[in-house]
């Protein structure tokens, strides 16, 4: 398992990174954002919240689900779904998983999406694991290909409580030749580092929120604040 321990952050992490391929580059692209032209569209689910919608840059947005018997499992989401988008795009945002729900395993806070359905439409999910005793974010691809499961991409040791800033490059191709880049920041220091290479159609979209993954459990609650959405050329 690629774990990075959370007390040798910036050692270990940089060393993780040197090792990451990137299928293409995202150096020299013009970003212009976009969140007053990419209106979101509540996605909720199962036993979940539904915050509402809004184009704001600063304004802070709570996600959950709850933990009720009578919810169909794996099927929970409270999500905000952007528009889709060709070519070069960019989400850039902070959550923070609530420490008050701290019995939860496999759930996702982010993804990017296209026009497939079920798993296959999912060209990246990130996600909270809980592995001996340990909260675990790391990303898992596109089904539709090799070498994109969970175990196959870098993972790191995050706190609950504590506010982490995401920030995901795509860039939406046909023939499935899209990729993606993914930082992840923890006070401005980059604690993780993973890319998609493969996969994806040309036309995809970004999803922030509470999702529960197969086999996911528990009551789980994310916050999201200062989400900015751009495209680049």
């Amino acid at each position: 398992m690629k774990i990075i321990s959370c007390k040798s952050i910036i050692v270990s992490s940089l060393l993780a990174l040197s090792a990451t391929a990137t299928a293409g580059s995202f150096n020299d692209i013009s970003w212009t954002l976009e969140n007053e032209d990419n209106l979101p569209e509540t996605d909720a689910s199962g036993c979940a919240l539904k915050p509402s919608t809004s184009t704001s840059t600063s304004k802070t947005f709570k996600f959950g689900l709850t933990d009720d018997s009578n919810c169909i499992d794996g099927k929970q989401r409270d999500e905000f779904k952007y528009q889709r988008r060709t070519g070069y795009n960019r989400l850039t945002g902070y959550f923070t998983i609530d420490g008050n729900y701290s019995d939860f395993n496999k759930m996702g806070v982010a993804q990017t999406h296209d026009h497939s359905t079920s798993d296959t439409g999912v060209f990246s999910i990130y996600q909270a694991r809980k592995e001996n005793g340990s909260y675990i974010f790391g990303v898992q691809g596109d089904s539709n290909y090799s070498n994109n499961g969970w175990s196959d991409h870098p993972q790191v040791k995050i706190s609950l409580d504590t506010r982490y800033k995401l920030i995901i490059k795509t860039n939406g191709l046909s023939n499935g030749n899209s990729y993606e880049d993914a930082n992840l920041y923890l006070d401005d220091v980059k604690i993780w580092s993973s890319s998609i290479e493969v996969g994806g159609e040309e036309k995809q979209y970004k999803k922030i929120g509470a999702y529960q993954l197969t086999g996911g459990e528990g009551e789980f609650h994310v916050k999201w604040d200062s989400v900015k959405l751009y495209t680049g050329k």
